[in-house]
């Protein structure tokens, strides 16, 4: 499947990408890779390594004294496309990487939308960086209200490993482990923000920072 955006320098038309669905009981799990030429997967990693993070972020009220390092980055201006916004640019390096943050942001938009007919609003909340070092430790949460809130990641390194580890996992509502999901360059997954899930912490074996991109999106799933 492909997607399309409009830009500033004209039409921007996404590979043809390849995805699978992984099932659970609170609603289906989409994973698609191959939405982003090798190109642009590797420019905007050099960008999102070089975001100003700070230790601001935690996965759930319990656990907020164990923070993450994270970059908050501005949703609404992403989304509208408004690349020369001063905001935005002071966050970037030297002003590089908009367009290409933009672009994810608004494809992962279309995706949902395409995923998950039975939703309506989509509506953007929040979009921000997370960077996490071997070591991390990370808690099991979930990302919004049921039937009323979706999620898109997108894996942002340049290159992974198998051993690096690292992986997306994926609950049952009772919280023990069901799928884990590698965070392979340029993957974007999308699933209800009711699921609960947790990000998993590069192996000793891996020397870079775990990026991904989180996408949070206000719907209402339509027999909600």
């Amino acid at each position: 499947m492909k997607f399309q955006i409009e830009t500033p320098a004209g039409l921007y038309t996404t590979p043809e990408g390849t995805a699978h669905v992984l099932q659970h009981e609170w609603g289906p799990i989409h994973i698609i890779d191959h939405l982003f030429e090798t190109s642009f997967v590797e420019s905007l990693a050099a960008v999102l390594s070089r975001l100003p993070f700070t230790a601001s972020d935690y996965d759930t009220e319990e656990t907020r004294h164990i923070l993450h390092l994270k970059c908050e980055l501005p949703a609404r201006i992403l989304m509208e496309a408004k690349l020369s916004d001063e905001v935005l640019l002071a966050l970037l390096p030297k002003g590089m990487g908009a367009s290409h943050l933009s672009a994810v942001a608004r494809i992962t938009a279309l995706a949902l939308a395409n995923y998950y007919p039975d939703y309506d609003g989509i509506e953007i909340g929040r979009i921000h960086v997370n960077c996490l070092p071997y070591g991390d430790l990370l808690y099991t949460h979930q990302d919004g209200s049921p039937r009323a809130s979706l999620t898109g990641l997108y894996f942002g390194n340049a290159k992974w490993q198998v051993d690096w580890q690292g992986e997306l996992i994926i609950c049952h509502p009772d919280g023990e482990s069901l799928y884990a999901i590698e965070p392979k360059p340029g993957r974007i997954v999308l699933f209800p923000g009711e699921i609960p899930h947790r990000a998993g912490a590069p192996s000793r074996a891996c020397y870079a920072h775990r990026l991904t991109i989180g996408h949070k999106f206000r719907a209402v799933k339509a027999d909600a």
